[in-house]
């Protein structure tokens, strides 16, 4: 027989060419990008000029690869046919067991991250803030009281005008509570990862069958993005968890056994998304929330009551909104965004998100068209390696098909980026588009139904090519997922992942340096910057402040800005009973902690901050 004719050979040579090109895109990475140290942390918008490099690379050679492992995929099953179909064994596999194991892997795999990527550590400076005030709810507050002499304990993401407390919404830092109770605060989004399954599997099965429902939580949890969110204390998950009970009952409110629980669970969930992302629960509800009143308005009898239903947990929510913004503001129309700004006004910009005024208004581009749309392109570009760390990872979603969900889903789409044409930026870059994090949720109920989808056009090349090609043509939709998922677990995790590793170790280097100054019971007079990003260039992280202290001001280490040594000798006679350090970086980019009574006025520089000599204000 000839060896181009022989079976496992006709195997063997595509599995080797997509070894290849595998190998040709790591050589890349080597040689000439660095070493694959991209330049992650430095762009709010488009990629960075060298993960750009990167992903025009993996553009070719993963792609590539991809089909190489697919064209394996079909010839081994051409060659060996199985007796009974697989999708017939994967549609018998018990359902129980795959939402059981699903929902336990959706704990695991970020629990695994945040203990050996992560190791606890914050990744961006946003969980500083949402940490505390889940600390501050626990303890039955929505604001603290300021400290004396507040200066040294301003800080971004906080507003300390007299009052205490984060700008952020509190639907989050509320669900954060019972793990601040029990001490595993940081590991509640896991948990919510884990709630998520049981959603997305019924919605799925509604809308593609039981084979597709099993094949999305395979998209769940192998998207990097969506697991590293997870293991973080950041809000997009739990966010992503209520959207996606929200869509569930909705979908479920249109069937006629239907009960008015149903309709008021479907407000509840949506109002809890709001509470903790406004922006993402309107973006992507608004036409979830039409499709909804439409299935109500179109039943024949009992309009008035699924609408009462409805709306005792949404007005109830609502006002709870309303309230929390005049606890915090001192007017219900007012959130704790516009009062963030304002108190930096008030505080000439000190320790600020702002540098200044004009800082404030670049943030308004979104009304040139072109900078709008440039926003939204550079969303996309992301989103579409990001979301599952494929060369194209929209690429299902492009087949969703026909159907009044499937086309409500695709409007949440759009709805979504219209909203956010309010934002002028994508968001950080260590692992997601951030400012579009949640329209993932529609994507990936989308790209199942598109994977459902081709099953079917795929069917329809079996019947006109199958005898005369011998290939399994249904079996393709399932070979390129497996092929994708394969592609991105030897190719882009490892790039993420190892980037977010290089992030987290300069993060930890202020902790690890304590930990080994055996330093305990004191005030720590904190350098700006906190993190410096000296290891790995140029990686960069978007943890650059101190951390939070608790809202009782009782923690064994006490975070403050360093300001001078002598102003920092006036603060240490309110904490008589602890020791104060200044932290400060070497540079061999190592921390050092000098107790604060060794330093002879002027050994360390002032602190650059405007306003400095009011201490008091």
């Amino acid at each position: 027989m000839p060896l181009s004719k022989h079976p496992l050979l006709k195997i063997a040579a595509p599995l080797l060419g997509g070894a290849t090109f595998l190998c040709l895109l790591a050589a890349v990475g080597q040689q000439h990008l660095s070493a694959n140290l991209l330049d992650f942390g430095r762009s709010l918008n488009p990629p960075t000029p060298g993960f750009g490099r990167y992903l025009a690379y993996a553009s070719l050679f993963a792609s590539l690869a991809t089909v190489c492992f697919v064209v394996a995929a079909m010839r081994f099953l051409a060659w060996r046919r199985p007796t009974v179909p697989w999708g017939h064994i994967w549609d018998q596999s018990a359902e129980g067991k795959w939402l059981l194991y699903g929902s336990l892997l959706a704990f695991v795999i970020p629990a695994a991250l945040r203990t050996w990527l992560l190791h606890g550590l914050p990744i961006t400076d946003d969980e500083a803030a949402y940490r505390f005030m889940a600390q501050l709810l626990a303890q039955g507050q929505v604001v603290a009281d300021s400290q004396p002499l507040k200066l040294f304990f301003d800080n971004r993401f906080l507003i300390n005008d007299g009052k205490v407390y984060a700008h952020y919404f509190l639907g989050w830092p509320a669900l954060m509570v019972p793990g601040i109770w029990l001490g595993i605060g940081g590991w509640m989004n896991t948990f919510y990862s884990a709630l998520t399954v049981p959603a997305l599997y019924r919605i799925v099965r509604r809308l593609a069958g039981q084979r597709w429902a099993k094949a999305s939580l395979l998209l769940f949890l192998s998207s990097p993005m969506l697991m590293l969110a997870a293991a973080t204390e950041l809000s997009h998950t739990s966010c992503i968890a209520a959207l996606a009970w929200f869509t569930w009952f909705c979908l479920r409110s249109r069937d006629d056994d239907a009960g008015l629980g149903v309709h008021a669970a479907t407000a509840a969930a949506f109002s809890v998304a709001f509470f903790i992302r406004p922006s993402s629960a309107l973006g992507i509800g608004l036409p979830l929330l039409l499709w909804w009143l439409v299935g109500v308005l179109r039943q024949r009898r009992g309009k008035l009551a699924p609408m009462l239903a409805f709306a005792a947990p949404a007005v109830l929510l609502a006002v709870l909104f309303l309230y929390v913004n005049w606890l915090q503001n001192g007017s219900p129309l007012e959130t704790s965004y516009q009062r963030a700004y304002a108190y930096a006004q008030e505080n000439d910009f000190r320790f600020s998100l702002w540098a200044g005024q004009d800082d404030h208004f670049k943030e308004m581009q979104w009304i040139s068209w072109p900078f709008l749309l440039a926003v939204a392109g550079s969303a996309i570009l992301r989103l579409n390696v990001a979301l599952f760390g494929w060369p194209c990872s929209l690429f299902f979603a492009f087949f969703a098909g026909r159907g009044t969900l499937r086309t409500t889903l695709r409007l949440s789409v759009l709805s979504y980026f219209v909203l956010h044409a309010l934002t002028s930026n994508v968001g950080i870059d260590s692992f997601a588009p951030m400012h579009y994090f949640e329209v993932a949720w529609p994507l990936l109920l989308l790209s199942a139904c598109g994977l459902a989808t081709s099953e079917i056009h795929a069917k329809r090349l079996d019947v006109a090519l199958g005898q005369a090609t011998g290939w399994r043509w249904q079996a393709l939709p399932a070979s390129l997922l497996a092929a994708l998922v394969l592609v991105a677990m030897v190719s882009y995790l490892p790039l993420r992942f190892g980037a977010v590793s290089r992030i987290v170790e300069d993060i930890g280097k202020p902790f690890d340096a304590l930990e080994e100054a055996e330093i305990h019971h004191a005030v720590i007079f904190a350098a700006d910057p906190f993190v410096n990003y000296c290891s790995h260039p140029p990686t960069r992280g978007w943890v650059f402040v101190r951390p939070n202290n608790g809202p009782r001001m009782d923690d064994d280490i006490l975070w403050v800005n360093h300001l001078s040594l002598e102003k920092n000798r006036l603060l240490m006679q309110h904490f008589p009973d602890r020791a104060g350090f200044v932290m400060g970086w070497d540079r061999g980019c190592n921390v050092r902690y000098i107790p604060l009574e060794q330093l002879p006025p002027g050994s360390v520089p002032d602190a650059r901050v405007s306003g400095i000599d009011e201490v008091g204000r």
